[in-house]
C-alpha cells in the first residue's frame, strides 16, 4: 500500500520569478492530496514531490495506526481498528509498545481486545503457541476483560 500516482499538477511563474507549485499524489484507495508550495524556479520539484509521497503515506500510516490504539484503550473489546494504510503487524508493534506504558485502566481494555480475538489471530499475532494463547488467556485476558465490562458498566456513574 502507498501513493500509488504522483505528478506536478501546476506550476506557475511568480512576478518575482518564483515558482507556485501544485503537487497531486493519489494513494491506493484513490484519495488524492494536493500540496501546494512557493519554491526557487532551480529548486528540484520532482525530487521534493517523491520525498513528499513517502511523507504523506507515512502520516497516513502514523495516524491510522495511533486511532486504533486510541479506540482499543477507550473502548476494549468494542474497538474496531481500521487496517486500510497500516498492516496489522504495525499496529501489533504499537500496542504492545503503548501496552508497557499503559494505565492500568488502558492495560485492562487492551487485554478486553485482545480476549475478544480468536487463539489463531493471538498466536499469529503475538507469535505464540496455542499453550502461550491459553495460559495468557486464562491468567490476563479472561480477568482483564471481566474487569473492563465492570468499567464500562460503571463509567459515568
Amino acid at each position: 500500500m502507498a501513493i500509488v500516482s504522483s505528478y506536478i499538477q501546476e506550476r506557475v511563474i511568480q512576478a518575482d520569478g518564483r515558482m507556485s507549485v501544485t503537487e497531486k499524489h493519489i494513494d491506493q484507495l484513490g484519495e488524492e492530496y494536493l500540496v501546494t508550495y512557493l519554491a526557487e524556479s532551480n529548486f528540484d520539484f520532482t525530487a521534493a514531490m517523491n520525498s513528499r509521497a513517502l511523507s504523506l503515506y507515512a502520516g497516513k500510516v502514523y495516524t491510522e495506526i495511533a486511532s486504533n490504539i486510541q479506540q482499543i484503550i477507550n473502548s476494549g473489546s468494542l474497538a474496531v481498528p481500521v487496517i486500510r494504510y497500516s498492516t496489522v503487524k504495525q499496529n501489533v508493534v504499537e500496542l504492545k509498545a503503548k501496552y508497557k506504558t499503559s494505565t492500568k485502566t488502558e492495560a485492562v481494555m487492551i487485554g478486553d481486545f485482545l480476549s475478544s480475538l480468536t487463539d489463531t489471530q493471538l498466536q499469529n499475532m503475538l507469535n505464540m503457541t496455542q499453550l502461550q494463547v491459553s495460559t495468557l488467556r486464562t491468567n490476563r485476558l479472561t480477568p482483564a476483560a471481566t474487569l473492563a465490562t465492570s468499567i464500562k458498566t460503571n463509567v459515568g456513574e
